[in-house]
C-alpha cells in the first residue's frame, strides 16, 4: 500500500513539474498597451496589426480613446506604451516639450477632410455659417488651410463657429444648428447620407491638407523596451503590407467592421496610401506644415522659433 502511495505521489509531482515547465515555455510574449481611436476605418493598419502582435511576441492590450490628443496624452502620462495620432497632437507635444517618439506613419490621405454644406461652394458656406467643427483637430486645420488660400477669404476666427465632437457634426447639421460643417470621414459621409435629399453636398479640396496617421511611443519606453518597440513596428509594417497587397479583402473586413454597405468603401479606400513610411524628411515636412497652421490658429503661444523643432521626435526614422 505504501509503495502504491509513493508511486502515486511521485507521479503527481512529475506531472506538476511537467505542467510548470510547459507553462513557463509559453509565457514568452511581452505585454504592452496601446491607446487608439477606433472610430475611423482609415486606421486600417491599426486594426489589422492585432493579427500580428502575437506572432511577433507581443501581448497587446488596447483601449479606445476619442481623439489622437487623448492617445498622445496617455502615452506621455505612461498609461499607454504606444499611441496612434495625427500630426496635430505632435505639435501639441512639441509645444509642451513632451517626450514623444514617432515610429512611422502608417497612412496618409489628402481626401479625408471636407465641408458638408448646402451652398454654391464651400467658401460661401463657411462665410455664411454657423459652422460646426472640432477645435484643435484635423478639421480645424483643414478649414484654416482652405481659407488661407486667398487673401479675399476671412480667417476661421472671423466665422460663426459651433464646437462639436467629430461625430457631432451629423446631428448639428440635421437639427439646423449649423449650416455647414468641417469634418472628416466617416462623419462627413454619414452627414451626407442623412442630408443629401435636403440639398447638402460634400466638398473636398485635396490640395489643401494631408492627413497622416502616426505610431508613437516615448524615448524612455523605447530605451527600456527596444525589442518590444521593434516588434510593434514590425506588426504595423506587416499590417500595412496586408492592406496594400490585399485591398479587396481589407475593404470587405472594414465594411463588415463598420457596418457599411458592400461596395461603398472602395472609392474612399483608394484615396489612402497605407504604406508604412519611416522617411524622416517626409514626416518632418508634414509636421512643419501642421505647425504653420497651428501658429495661424494662435495655438503656439508665440513660441514659433523655439517649438518648430521636431528633431527629437524623429530619431527612430530613416
Amino acid at each position: 500500500m505504501q509503495a502504491i502511495l509513493r508511486y502515486a505521489l511521485s507521479s503527481s509531482l512529475f506531472l506538476l513539474a511537467f505542467i510548470a515547465l510547459v507553462s513557463c515555455g509559453s509565457e514568452s510574449d511581452s505585454r504592452a498597451t496601446i491607446a487608439q481611436a477606433g472610430s475611423v476605418w482609415w486606421n486600417a493598419p491599426m486594426f489589422f496589426a492585432n493579427d500580428y502582435y502575437s506572432e511577433n511576441g507581443i501581448e497587446m492590450v488596447s483601449f479606445d480613446v476619442t481623439t489622437g490628443l487623448e492617445s498622445k496624452n496617455a502615452v506621455v502620462a505612461g498609461t499607454a506604451d504606444f499611441g496612434v495620432v495625427a500630426a496635430t497632437p505632435l505639435v501639441n507635444a512639441a509645444l509642451n516639450g513632451e517626450d514623444v517618439l514617432v515610429l512611422g506613419a502608417y497612412m496618409s490621405s489628402s481626401e479625408l477632410v471636407g465641408v458638408v454644406h448646402a451652398q454654391d461652394n464651400e467658401i460661401d458656406a463657411l462665410e455664411r455659417g454657423p459652422v460646426a467643427y472640432t477645435k484643435g483637430t484635423i478639421s480645424e486645420f483643414y478649414a484654416r488651410s482652405l481659407l488661407a488660400s486667398s487673401s479675399n477669404y476671412p480667417s476661421l476666427d472671423e466665422l460663426t463657429l459651433i464646437t462639436v465632437t467629430p461625430p457631432g457634426i451629423v446631428g448639428t447639421l440635421a437639427n439646423g444648428d449649423a449650416r455647414a460643417a468641417v469634418g472628416f470621414d466617416p462623419f462627413t459621409h454619414q452627414a451626407l447620407d442623412r442630408l443629401q435629399e435636403d440639398g447638402f453636398k460634400l466638398d473636398v479640396s485635396p490640395q489643401k491638407y494631408t492627413v497622416y496617421g502616426f505610431l508613437i511611443t516615448t524615448s524612455k519606453y523605447a530605451n527600456e523596451e527596444p525589442d518590444v518597440v521593434t516588434a510593434v513596428i514590425n506588426s504595423y509594417k506587416t499590417a500595412s503590407n496586408f492592406v496594400t497587397d490585399r485591398p479587396a479583402e481589407s475593404i470587405e473586413r472594414l465594411e463588415n467592421q463598420f457596418s457599411m454597405l458592400p461596395g461603398t468603401l472602395k472609392p474612399r479606400f483608394d484615396t489612402v496610401d497605407f504604406n508604412y513610411v519611416t522617411d524622416k524628411q517626409t514626416i518632418q515636412e508634414a509636421l512643419n506644415r501642421e505647425f504653420e497652421l497651428a501658429a495661424e490658429a494662435g495655438l503656439t503661444r508665440g513660441l514659433l522659433a523655439e517649438a518648430n523643432n521636431f528633431d527629437y521626435m524623429l530619431t527612430k526614422l530613416d
